[in-house]
């Protein structure tokens, strides 16, 4: 009689590294762990935001903690950058300070809608209007810094330069 064990020790090998490897591929998810990514990480990683965008972005990201009431929507309906020159002839506020060429100068105009009407006072102050549920017209400048390649901050905002 043959002795069997051997050949049955090799294949018995086999399906337990085949089984292994099916189990070791199957047990990851294919995810990354983005758990220590901030979200002005992804965005600067994932997207290249003209000046414009980034005005509008951290503004909004600002107005989350300057209204102390529930607003419903933002909409942004005018957006300047200023050029250099128009900072040297026009703005002296902010021609005086060290202007990086990477900063961005802007001006903005956004209506703003409080999630309770009664609330229209919070956002109306210090130069929107009032025009049914929405407060118009109200407008900010300021200015941008750049925090590394690809990400600004907020660096100065107001009703006036």
């Amino acid at each position: 009689m043959m002795k069997t064990t051997k050949p049955l020790s090799g294949i018995a090998a086999i399906l337990l590294c085949a089984v292994l490897t099916v189990c070791v591929c199957a047990c990851g998810d294919g995810k990354k762990d983005n758990s220590n990514v901030s979200p002005s990480d992804t965005v600067s990683a994932s997207a290249v935001l003209t000046d414009e965008e980034w005005v509008e972005k951290l503004l909004r990201a600002e107005f989350e903690t300057i209204y102390e009431k529930p607003y419903d929507e933002v909409v942004f309906t005018h957006i300047k950058i200023y050029t250099r020159e128009e900072i040297k002839e026009s703005i002296e506020e902010v021609a005086e300070r060290t202007f990086d060429e990477k900063d961005i100068a802007f001006e903005v105009t956004f209506d703003i809608k409080p999630t309770d009407p009664k609330d229209m006072e919070w956002f109306i102050a210090p130069n929107g209007t009032p025009d049914g549920e929405w407060s118009r017209d109200n407008s900010l400048c300021g200015y941008l810094v750049p925090m590394g390649d690809n990400d600004y901050k907020l660096a100065s905002y107001g009703t006036a330069f």
